[in-house]
Formats: structure tokens, sequence, C-alpha cells
């Protein structure tokens, strides 16, 4: 099949040519007609093998941007109005020209149905309807996102996820798949994704703020509260936002004070304390977080380091939830939960890849979190394997994996290890 190239094909070439996007092929369908500026064809995703959007190609393609988007104004400004409007299609520049997207999915009795089923929260009927498609037609990806909204409800958020992405991998141009893959992403913790997905949806569909309400309760939960502020929320919501970049702007007040970074009992405790006041005040900032349960590893208030770090976790960069693993198995390990903090320490050399781990993935006696850079500053301590060695030796050699084991050498024989300095 030849793809289409607005540059010369004829419009009676347009049926059966293939459009290309974003990782999707689509293949132009039956006529539907055509107006004063526009030819209007189905457009078949051959993955999914039906409609999913009409293709609007526009005749005047030297002017094509400029006639698109200011019938996409004029929606909004009809919107604005109060007067019902359809949803905008989406402007694409592709294929030697512009053209623009509606989504119109054609839906069969049955997927009908398993949505309606979904709607009145009656799951069980719901992903049992999704799962029956799926065995003869695994690429229905309406029968995918709601199994993903099933399972991503706390059912198995991971699997959900999974679920999610093959939806937007067989369509991507669809906003309820890029909804469910957001939902989704939020309840894994998946924040680059729901960003991606967010983003992408609001450069096609720039009138839509259907989840500006998503979006700001992620921006909260990130510590970024004010990147909230631009979005259209609804006026509840918005007040929680204005309250939240308050508490943030006199957190980063007191975290003005000037810090020596010195491993210190004096240095530690004045640094706990200043923490801990800009923690109180706002504690969703990952900024002060991490480096106020920093502070309290270092004065031996390691369950409470734990507690503090185990709750930033999922807002950090997952490069980064090896090394903050460890730290928290340092805390426990402080308060002599031995159990807890050998959980932690596998799931540490897990994460690192168990017989692939460097001497500089291992995870040091943290001082401070540098934000701009997202790295940690060490201080050179022979603390760590101290710790771990204890924790080896309360859980006893029958107990711990080998795995584990080697990790705890490799800190012992690490070049940055004072006492291995020493020798």
């Amino acid at each position: 099949m030849t793809d289409l190239d607005l540059r010369t094909d004829d419009p009676e070439e347009f049926q059966g040519r293939v459009v290309r996007l974003d990782g999707a092929e689509y293949e132009i369908g039956a006529h539907l007609g055509e107006g004063g500026e526009r030819y209007v064809y189905e457009l078949i995703n051959r993955r999914f093998g039906r409609c999913t959007h009409v293709i609007l190609i526009l005749r005047d393609q030297e002017n094509a941007a400029e006639i698109s988007s200011k019938a996409i104004e004029i929606s909004q400004q009809l919107r604005d109005l109060g007067l019902p409007v359809v949803h905008d299609p989406f402007m694409v520049y592709a294929h030697g020209g512009v053209f623009e997207l509606r989504e119109g999915i054609d839906r069969t009795d049955t997927e009908v149905k398993m949505a309606r089923l979904l709607d009145a929260e009656r799951y069980d009927e719901a992903e049992t309807m999704a799962e029956n498609i799926l065995a003869t037609h695994p690429d229905n990806f309406l029968a995918l996102i709601v199994l993903a909204h099933i399972r991503g409800r706390g059912v198995d958020p991971y699997q959900g996820m999974r679920l999610a992405l093959a939806a937007l991998k067989i369509e991507p141009n669809t906003r309820a798949c890029k909804v469910a893959a957001m939902r989704c992403a939020l309840a894994v913790g998946a924040f680059r994704t729901f960003w991606w997905q967010y983003e992408d949806m609001r450069a096609k569909w720039p009138n839509d703020h259907s989840m500006d309400d998503v979006a700001a309760s992620a921006h909260m939960t990130l510590g970024t509260p004010e990147k909230a502020t631009g979005l259209k929320l609804a006026d509840e919501l918005a007040e929680l936002v204005h309250r939240e970049v308050e508490a943030k702007r006199r957190a980063d007040e007191v975290m003005r004070t000037t810090f020596t970074l010195e491993d210190t009992p004096e240095r530690n405790k004045r640094n706990c304390d200043i923490l801990g006041r800009a923690y109180r005040l706002y504690a969703r900032s990952p900024y002060i977080a991490v480096n106020y349960g920093l502070a309290l590893l270092r004065t031996g208030a390691g369950r409470d380091a734990h507690d503090v770090l185990s709750r930033i976790l999922p807002v950090l960069d997952s490069q980064l939830h090896a090394e903050f693993l460890g730290y928290m198995a340092f805390g426990l390990a402080i308060d002599s939960d031995w159990a807890g903090a050998y959980q932690l320490l596998d799931h540490m050399t897990r994460r690192l890849g168990d017989n692939d781990i460097k001497p500089a993935d291992l995870p040091g006696w943290p001082l401070w979190w540098v934000e701009r850079d997202g790295a940690i500053v060490y201080s050179r301590t022979h603390r760590p394997f101290k710790l771990i060695a204890q924790v080896l030796t309360h859980i006893g050699a029958n107990q711990v994996r080998p795995e584990v084991r080697t990790m705890a050498q490799l800190y012992a024989r690490h070049p940055c290890n004072p006492e291995q300095l020493s020798r």
C-alpha cells in the first residue's frame, strides 16, 4: 500500500492511502463528503481493523495551517459563550501537508455495553466482557482500557499500567487511551509517563482541559504547586493549590538559611532543626523532605529517617530508588530493625542488578541532595559497611542471599572506604 503524499496525490487517490502517525498505521477509508475547505474520509486503524477517526484534508494546503487554527479558535469562542460545540479535531503536519483528525470510533453493541457497565461500576461484568473480546481480538484497545481502568483501581496497578500502555501503542491518537495511561501512571508513580501523555494531549487538543484537575494533583504530589496555577481548575482545587503555593513559599524562606555541610553532631543537629521546620511547613517538597530525611539519619533518628524518605520515594526518579532503598535500610539498621533493614538491602541489591553491581552503584553515607543536579553529596565514612555487616550478622548466613553477601563485600573493598584506604 502507498503512503499518503499531499504534495502529489490528487483527491481521487486519497482512498486506500496509508497515514502514519505516532507509531500507528491508518488507512484512508470511505469518502464521507466534502465542503468548501475540506475533503472528509473515514480513517481506519489497521491493527484495530475499524474506523477510529475522520480525516479532514484541507483543499488549500498552502494556507491549511491558518485555516485549521482559525476554525479551532472559533470553536473555542463559541464554547466560551456556552454554546454546544463538538470536540475539536487536532491539526497534523505530516505526509507533505496539513490535515485534521477528529475522533470517531466505530463501536460495536458489545463495546457500548461494556463501556456502560464500567460507567455503572459493574466491574466484574465489564471485566468479563473485556476479557472475552480480547480472547478473539487482542488488539481491541477499547477492551484494553476497560481492563486497565479496573486493574488500575488497586487490584493490580502495575498490570493496569501495562494494559493502558498496550492500548496506547495501538491507538496513540485517541484521548480515552491517553486518559487511561495517565490515570494508571499516577497510580504507580510513573510521573514521567503521566507528563509525557498530558503534554501530548494538550498539544493535540489545546482547548481540552478535562485533565487539568488531575495534573494539578500531580503537581502538588511532586511538590511543584506553582506549576498548577495556570491550569483551569474547579474553585475548591484552585484554593487548595493557592494554599500549597503559600506553604511552599514559607518553607523556602526557612530553607534560605545557610547550611554547613559537615558530618559532625553539632552541624547535623542544627541542619536537622532547620530542615524540620521547613518540612513541617511543606512536606511535599522533595528537596526539603530528602534532606530532612538524610539529616535525621545522621543524627541517629533512623526510624524517622526511614519514614520521611519512604513517603517521598514514589515521586523521585526511578533511577534513584535503589540508592534511597539503601538510605532507608541504614535508618532501620540504626534502630536495630534487622529484618526490615535486610528486606530493603535485598530489594536494593535486586534493583542494582544483583551480579552486575559496580562499586560506584553503592549508596554511601549521605550528606546532602543537590536539587538542581539530582545528585547526593557523600561523607567519606565506614558507617554504611558497618551497618550492613550488623544486619547480615543478625539475619544469619543461611538466610542471606549470596548476591546480598557479595554486595556487602563490595562495600568492604570500596576504594572510598576509609578503612580500605588505610590498609
